[in-house]
């Protein structure tokens, strides 16, 4: 491990470059770290998960915890590959810098100049949004991940698709996180330099930052064997998972890559856009992107607003950059992003004043241990005392959990007892179409109503009350939801209702 002179630190112990943990100096301060994420890491019942940090452009930890697969002996070590999720908009929007510096797009360009079919629901959205509005989350649009996750719909097909959605909000007014505007960023990459995003990003990105393992699709994994397996909690125990492909929302979120390879696109950042002695990008590019471009209000009422307050605990001011989260904790700015993604959870924040830089990869979702740590060492070099964050964290957890089961009691409580659907099981199948979505398929299998949409969405239909149903998935990693049908003057099944979906009913089964 390379370390600052100034401290007056010795290379004792090499390793793969990295100094042992039994070696550090009392006055570093990552002494104990690793204690404190094996202890975490049992705590929070995460199977594995890899640390790394850089300081003034170099690394100077990178270590790996538990294993890649329960039931199995590998380990995670600083090579593993994970999933990085979202945290892939950070490339995406560095795809796009790169070709402003070489002026074959502009931050403002509208997005018709480069994709003249893209179109929204709302004209005047349509004519005047911009690669920065995709970049910054304000669309006005809800998330609609219906069109991507477990379908089989191109890259093409969910940009077409998307122009049936209505507004949740009105153009630029509110900031709505939304996957499928950095597909539609990574598809003007596409048509202004006549390659894949996926091509693009490695050849500019991933081969000069020495990015060699790292990949644009899960397809990739099968040819590597340091990788970590996904994994989620099913009926109370934490399972391995199967890999899922979402190469259809790729810019958006479907890079893989380990924390060693990662510590090399923190170092870019840091360094303003240089690497090696190189500028990969402009020093302004960098500053363009770790700015400010829009407030994400963390005291608005519902899951959204509670989610982003428990985990940014501290935070005075919270906005969104370009492919970063741009914020603040004990008077520093902190760049940031996370990510989450069948089963895996991860985080990656860099302190421009300090020079600092960190990236945690993990393999299970549905946990916030990634951010408690990134805390965590926000302390330990901002100092002193610093505080126990996964501790902190655990009770953030344990309160989205809490209101999450009195959501669900509501639900139960609101259930009208002792009543029973309008019509015959066999009167409500058939064909459902949404003209954003696509096709839901109710049938009858061996006397049980079922539904399918997409690739994963199939499961029994249970009646809940009057003609709403509970969605039970053979994915047992999906919730169960209600959904509900509703009646024409006729008397027939004539729309479902799911999620944002109303599915009008276009033929019924034979």
């Amino acid at each position: 491990m390379h370390l600052r002179s100034n401290w007056g630190f010795c290379l004792a112990a090499l390793f793969a470059g990295f100094l042992a943990p039994s070696a550090r100096p009392a006055d570093d301060p990552l002494q104990g770290f690793d204690k404190y994420v094996q202890r975490a890491l049992k705590d929070w019942d995460v199977p594995g998960l890899a640390v790394a940090i850089a300081q003034d452009d170099r690394m100077i930890f990178a270590e790996g915890f538990g294993v890649r697969k329960l039931g199995e002996p590998a380990k995670v070590d600083a090579k593993s590959l994970f999933a990085i999720a979202s945290c892939s908009k950070s490339f995406t929007a560095a795809a796009i810098a790169k070709l402003v510096e070489e002026q074959k797009l502009r931050w403002d360009d509208k997005v018709i100049q480069h994709l003249p079919k893209f179109q929204l629901h709302d004209s005047l959205a349509t004519r005047e949004i911009t690669i920065r509005d995709l970049l910054c989350h304000r669309s006005g649009l809800a998330r609609h991940d219906l069109l991507w996750f477990e379908t089989h719909n191109s890259r093409d097909d969910v940009l077409r698709r998307i122009q049936a959605a209505k507004p949740s909000t009105s153009f630029r007014s509110q900031f709505g996180y939304q996957n499928i505007m950095y597909l539609a960023a990574g598809q003007v990459v596409a048509a202004v330099t006549g390659k894949s995003w996926d091509d693009y990003v490695r050849e500019t990105f991933f081969v000069p930052l020495g990015m060699k393992e790292s990949c644009t699709s899960v397809n990739d994994l099968s040819r590597l064997t340091n990788v970590a397996q996904p994994h989620e909690r099913i009926d109370d125990k934490v399972t391995p998972i199967a890999f899922r492909n979402r190469d259809n929302a790729g810019p958006a979120g479907s890079i893989n890559s380990s924390v060693s390879e990662m510590t090399a696109w923190l170092r870019l950042h840091l360094n303003g856009g240089n690497f090696e002695k190189k500028y990969l990008l402009r020093p302004s590019s960098i500053r363009e992107m770790h700015s400010p471009q829009m407030v994400i209000r963390t005291d608005g009422m519902g899951p959204e607003g509670a989610r982003w307050r428990l985990m940014n605990p501290e935070a005075e001011f919270f906005t969104y950059g370009l492919g970063w989260i741009v914020k603040d904790y004990r008077g520093r700015k902190i760049v940031q992003h996370g990510g989450t993604l069948d089963g895996m959870r991860c985080t990656m924040a860099i302190v421009p004043s300090l020079k600092l830089g960190m990236v945690i990869l993990s393999n299970r979702g549905g946990q916030y241990l990634p951010e408690a740590l990134s805390y965590r060492i926000f302390d330990l070099f901002m100092g002193p005392d610093p505080k126990d964050w996964s501790a902190i964290f655990q009770s953030n957890q344990k309160l989205l959990e809490t209101n999450q089961k009195l959501a669900q009691l509501q639900q139960e409580k609101d259930r009208k007892a002792d009543t029973k659907p309008s019509l015959a099981l066999e009167k409500y199948t058939g064909t459902y179409r949404d003209e954003l979505y696509g096709d839901v398929v109710v049938s009858i299998k061996d006397g049980e109503m079922r539904l399918k949409y997409g690739d994963g969405y199939d499961g029994k239909l249970v009646h809940w009350h009057y003609d709403t149903f509970q969605a039970q998935w053979d994915e047992k990693r999906f919730n169960k939801e209600l959904l509900t049908f509703v009646l024409d003057n006729r008397g027939s099944a004539s729309e479902l209702r799911w999620r944002d979906l109303a599915a009008m009913r276009t033929q019924s089964a034979k």
